[in-house]
Order: structure tokens, then C-alpha cells, then sequence
């Protein structure tokens, strides 16, 4: 789509990041703006890449179900959701008990899960990445409910807004129909797990980033340097190396603009 073209980039890095040899887990993103503004179909872009689901049945039990050995034996390493707020919108106990299913699920795994419909422990834990929408407004209803869960801190925010200028842009994008030439996402992934080399003088560079995310968020933006140091590695791996350079970090910091809630404006 017009102008997304760094978006589109974001989540391209998260989907490589689940390819990145002993790293923790993949990472996570939660697309956060207003309605039109792009978000649902940038995710549809990615529908058809391999080791991605976009699954219709959005419970603990449906993912694990129906997904639980493609997960483990890596085939799936991240779900997508177009609309986060649709089953998060049922009763509270519902809803926080998938919140808490998710956060386990993206972070340190699901061992084990007793609910009405089953029980189950697992050999390994099940863990994969999650690429989610939602708006500010639906954001806002339910953030202080997951924050005792740290749901927020496991997934990096990215947020953007359209300027009158941009907005026109767009129209007259629509208006000539130059939506048809958009194409889903093509990634040629690896076949396995690639060890990438990353610099602490990288790293370094980034962590006034993170500061700057921990004090506006009153987090210590730990996570956002683990995430933000992936997107770097996975940043190398999209290109074919096995080492970060400053092309990476770079690239990543230009990307920073957008990984937050402020609403970047294009």
C-alpha cells in the first residue's frame, strides 16, 4: 500500500526474526492505528508465507488444537491476526484468559493448559510469534487490564497517522485503481535456523532508544532492547548475511520512529 512501504518492512524483520539460531523467541507486533489506515491489509499481505497461520478460531484451545505440533516442530512460527479486539470483545474472564494465553504463548511457552474443553501437558513448551491489529480506541479500553499480565511489553508497538498531504496521496491512489497492482508479500526464508553474529557496539547504539521507550512507557525497556537488537539480526538475515553490520543498524533506527504508540505521521 501507498506510503507503507517501512510498515511493511517491520513486519517482514518480525517474520525473519523466528529464523534467528538460539534467540529466545521471535518477534512479536502489535499494529496499532486508526480504521483505514493500512494495518489489516499489510497483515493480509503475509497470509501466504510460509511458517505463518492466520487462523479463524482465535482461543487457546483452537490454536492448540488444531496447531500445537506445527508449532513445535517450527512449522508454524507466527499467527496473525487481523483484528485483535474481536475475541478479546467477549465476557472479562474470557478475555483475560486468553491475554494470559498469549503472553505465554509469545514469551516463555505453554507447558501445560487445563480449560472446560481440554487438558493437555506438552514435551516442550509451545511458543511462537503473534502479529496483531487493533485500533488506539480499542487499545485504550483494554490496556490497563493486561498490564499486571506484561502482555504490552512482549509485543513492540508500531503506530502511524496520515497527514492531509499523505491522505491525498492515497485518494488519488484509490481513484486510479493503483490497488491492483499490490502484491501479497514474498519472502524467501531459510530452510533452518541461521546463527547471526551481532556486535555489542550495535547493540550499544540502540539502548538510548529503549530508554527513551522505558520512561515513556514506565517499563526498564529491557524487552525493547532484546527486540530491537533481533531486528537487527533479523534485519542481516533478510539480506543473506550472518553478521549485523551498520546497514542493520541503521536501518533499524530508522525504523524506531514507528515503533511506539505515539502515531508516527507519513
Amino acid at each position: 500500500m501507498l506510503k507503507l512501504e517501512q510498515i511493511e518492512e517491520i513486519i517482514k524483520l518480525a517474520i525473519f526474526s523466528a529464523y534467528i539460531k538460539d534467540e529466545e523467541q521471535p518477534i512479536s507486533l502489535l499494529l496499532c492505528c486508526n480504521p483505514e489506515a493500512g494495518k489489516t491489509k499489510q497483515l493480509q499481505q503475509a497470509k501466504l508465507v510460509n511458517g505463518v497461520i492466520m487462523p479463524t478460531d482465535l482461543t487457546a484451545y483452537g490454536i492448540l488444537n488444531q496447531y500445537a505440533k506445527d508449532i513445535m516442530e517450527r512449522r508454524i512460527r507466527h499467527i496473525l491476526i487481523p483484528d485483535l479486539i474481536t475475541p478479546l470483545s467477549k465476557r472479562w474472564d474470557t478475555s483475560a484468559s486468553l491475554v494470559s494465553f498469549l503472553s505465554s504463548l509469545i514469551e516463555e511457552g505453554i507447558l501445560e493448559i487445563r480449560t472446560f474443553a481440554m487438558s493437555e501437558k506438552f514435551k516442550h513448551p509451545v511458543k511462537c510469534g503473534l502479529i496483531a491489529c487493533m485500533t488506539p480506541g480499542a487499545l485504550d479500553d483494554k490496556r490497563h487490564r493486561w498490564s499486571d499480565m506484561g502482555f504490552m511489553s512482549r509485543m513492540l508497538p508500531v503506530s502511524w497517522n496520515y497527514s492531509k498531504v499523505t491522505q491525498n496521496d492515497i485518494m488519488s491512489y484509490i481513484t486510479g485503481r493503483n490497488y491492483k497492482q499490490e502484491k501479497d508479500l514474498n519472502l524467501k526464508l531459510p530452510d533452518k535456523d541461521i546463527e547471526i553474529k551481532l556486535d555489542s557496539t550495535f547493540a550499544q547504539e540502540l539502548v538510548p532508544f529503549s530508554f527513551i521507550f522505558a520512561e515513556a512507557n514506565k517499563t526498564y525497556g529491557f524487552r525493547y532492547q532484546k527486540h530491537l537488537q533481533r531486528l537487527m539480526m533479523a534485519s542481516a538475515l533478510s539480506e543473506g548475511r550472518e553478521e549485523v553490520t551498520k546497514i542493520d543498524c541503521d536501518k533499524v533506527k530508522s525504523l524506531v520512529q514507528f515503533l511506539n504508540l505515539s502515531q508516527t505521521v507519513l
